[in-house]
């Protein structure tokens, strides 16, 4: 979904997952509490080698904290269509339990394998 503002277009970006890393070795997978997937806020624009696209981010928030301190804006389905007709209020962090977060190390597996001690759950 996307509207237009000025140059730029706010766009809802759907995902059913964010990963980050804290060090080479270990890798952080978060989704959504209670669905399958979610949106992120995001521009459209373009810049003068093209078009450009932008996640925003923000403060982490209680459930990213622990494991780095900027997380994208994620926004709640009610939430979309305000954000693409201007509000910019929704630009904070997740609350308190909206992500799970999974720790998810490096393994080596073959092609369409995996293995079972792959992600296991932090908090």
């Amino acid at each position: 979904m996307t509207a237009r503002i000025g140059l730029l277009i706010r766009q809802v970006q759907p995902v059913t997952r964010m990963r980050t890393r804290r060090s080479p070795k270990t890798r952080w997978r978060f989704t959504r509490a209670g669905g399958d997937w979610f949106c992120f806020a995001g521009l459209l624009g373009r810049g003068k080698d093209g078009e450009a696209f932008t996640l925003l981010t923000t403060d982490a928030g209680p459930d990213v904290a622990p494991i780095h301190n900027r997380q994208p804006v994620v926004l709640d389905r009610e939430a979309w269509a305000a954000w693409l007709g201007g509000d910019a209020g929704l630009l904070g962090p997740s609350p308190a339990g909206s992500l799970v977060v999974v720790e998810s190390p490096r393994t080596r597996s073959k092609p369409g394998q995996v293995s079972p001690s792959a992600s296991r759950p932090v908090y």
